[in-house]
């Protein structure tokens, strides 16, 4: 079977003709955002989002969005959700409603001391892409490294400038080997 490989920065994605994955991933995850406000919010709110690393536009109809592993209160995207090519799409982790929002609210939320969010195709249960949260400071959010070498061990990373809708950041290393 044919592989596609898009590089993306130094981010290597790889997906096979036919895979029912398309080629978005978790990209960035605010779990503790007491200060935080949201482009367009006027409240607070954890938030993570999705990035496609691909030029063509994905279509996540159908996909579900899974918090803490709990698939009872995943949130199952609405038919034709796509993600522009190389874009973003933002959404707000939170059990609220809040029809003033133009950012999709999931129904989970997070609680900050460690957690993990799955993206799951609509197709077959096949998880497409998982992330592991640690416990997170305020202020902070977890991300994709930019500047990661494919198979590196720095693949997340801490980053003190949120980026919601925008590029990552620049990572917050402590001394390690890891960043």
């Amino acid at each position: 079977m044919p592989v596609i490989l898009w590089f993306v920065g130094a981010c290597t994605v790889a997906a096979k003709v036919g895979d029912p994955c398309p080629t978005v991933v978790i990209n960035e995850v605010m779990t503790a955002s007491d200060s935080f406000l949201l482009p367009g919010e006027d409240s607070t709110s954890d938030w993570f989002e999705l990035r496609n690393v691909s030029k063509q536009p994905a279509d996540l109809s159908g996909f579900r969005l899974i918090g803490h592993t709990d698939e009872d209160n995943a949130f199952v995207l609405p038919e034709a959700f796509s993600v522009p090519g190389q874009g973003l799409a933002l959404f707000i982790a939170g059990t609220f409603e809040d029809p003033a929002s133009e950012t999709p609210i999931v129904g989970f939320d997070f609680n900050g001391d460690g957690d993990s969010l799955e993206l799951r195709a609509a197709e077959a249960e096949i998880e497409c892409d998982s992330v592991f949260i640690p416990d997170q400071h305020h202020g902070f959010s977890w991300q994709r490294n930019p500047a990661a070498k494919p198979g590196s061990d720095s693949t997340w990373c801490d980053s003190l400038v949120p980026s919601p809708g925008a590029p990552n950041a620049e990572c917050l290393c402590e001394a390690t080997d890891a960043c």
